[in-house]
């Protein structure tokens, strides 16, 4: 069968008086694989002498793994995913239950809770496993950590003091509230899936460009101090205002600390146009983050299932894109549509896009993927390209090498 796969579609198809001419976009779903690892600084007091000038242009070759005695993540207490492909009926109910409880929290029936989300998606993934209790009190626990930071830096008259010891406690090897043991992007096991967890990263202080900013936006959340998230392709990062109102983007995937917007844009290739309609680099509110959750509850769920779209993932696209319609959650959806249209084609024995003119119900099958694509296209989402791609998975993997050799 013809199919829309990673090329360009130029050709313009006529049914009856009407013309369509297909998206100009990469169809590909983008995978849940984190490669992102940027260098920079953060400023939080703005007139603080003692904090070190923001790097100028960082690039991912500025990375600095401190531990070089980390060899990988310890998930000995997660199950392995060949044992959770074997319950695939409490998996699926588990993401049902994740979606209702979310669904919920954005139809104001119940109190929005990035952290619950977060725990209920991942515990989904992991075939019900995890410990809500052991979870919420460790998160919880840390507060009064953070208290004593504060009280003992003196920075207690800043705004932003506690997003000083929220950042501090995550990354600072310097100091022994965390045990002299930052919050690592975990190298050896960067195309795990469990490195993307949070309850991962709590158990091993390793993660990536999900669990990373997610614990610090819960740890805010929890703390009262003001942070938000923001999307990049294929990476997550944490957006604040320092004492002036000026905005930083803290980078939390890397030694550095700041992260200058332009250079997202250029090692991300990120358009202009998808920064004008707010696809990335956009502060989320509560709704939008929760609609990232559901993201990632559809590609652990398509995942899980091995299928690309059901009656599940269209509900949950449903309600993810009424919340938040500019967002990559539209990629799944034409994903959705598209794999209806090529079933249907299949059935009726075609297998050229631009001999559905005669059937109705294809062709309106046809419009509603078309209409979606060039939804995504207008957002200005763009794939990364396959030689930037290509370089981020070497210099990642030179990484992995480097500082899991003792």
């Amino acid at each position: 069968m013809q199919t829309l796969n990673n090329g360009i579609m130029k050709k313009i198809f006529t049914f009856g008086n009407r013309k369509f001419k297909t998206m100009k976009i990469t169809l590909s779903i983008l995978t849940f694989t984190t490669l992102t690892v940027f260098g920079a600084k953060v400023l939080y007091f703005g007139t603080d002498k003692n904090l070190e000038e923001p790097l100028t242009n960082p690039t991912i070759s500025h990375v600095i793994f401190e531990n070089r005695n980390i060899v990988s993540a310890s998930v000995d207490s997660l199950i392995s995913s060949t044992e959770l492909k074997k319950s695939e009926n409490l998996t699926t109910d588990l993401f049902r239950h994740a979606y209702e409880e979310i669904k919920d929290m954005l139809e104001n029936r119940k109190p929005i809770s990035f952290k619950k989300a977060v725990f209920l998606i991942d515990n989904a993934y992991m075939g019900g496993t995890l410990n809500w209790e052991w979870y919420n009190q460790e998160i919880k626990n840390k507060l009064t950590v953070f208290d004593q930071m504060i009280n003992s830096s003196g920075y207690g008259k800043y705004k932003t003091a506690k997003n000083w010891a929220i950042h501090t406690y995550m990354t600072d090897t310097t100091i022994t509230p965390n045990g002299y043991q930052r919050y690592h992007y975990d190298y050896a096991n960067y195309t795990n899936d469990t490195t993307g967890l949070v309850y991962n990263l709590l158990q091993t202080h390793l993660g990536n460009c999900r669990s990373l900013p997610y614990l610090f936006k819960i740890w805010c959340d929890e703390y009262g101090a003001s942070a938000f998230l923001a999307t990049a392709p294929m990476h997550v990062y944490v957006r604040q205002q320092d004492e002036n109102g000026v905005w930083w983007n803290l980078e939390l995937t890397s030694f550095y600390r700041y992260m200058p917007s332009e250079d997202y844009i250029a090692q991300l290739e990120i358009t202009e146009a998808a920064r004008k309609s707010g696809l990335y680099m956009k502060s989320l509110n509560e709704q939008e983050n929760l609609v990232l959750c559901l993201d990632d509850l559809l590609r652990y769920y398509l995942e899980r299932n091995d299928i690309i779209c059901d009656p599940f993932v269209e509900e949950v696209l449903e309600t993810a894109i009424k919340y938040r319609p500019i967002s990559e959650v539209q990629l799944k959806r034409f994903s959705c549509f598209k794999h209806k249209l090529d079933n249907a084609m299949e059935a009726k024995g075609i297998n050229d896009y631009s001999k559905i003119g005669k059937y109705p119900d294809l062709v309106k099958k046809f419009e509603a993927m078309d209409s979606v694509g060039h939804f995504i296209e207008w957002t200005g989402y763009r794939k990364i390209s396959e030689e930037r791609y290509q370089n981020m998975t070497n210099e990642t993997e030179q990484k992995r090498k480097k500082y899991t050799t003792k």
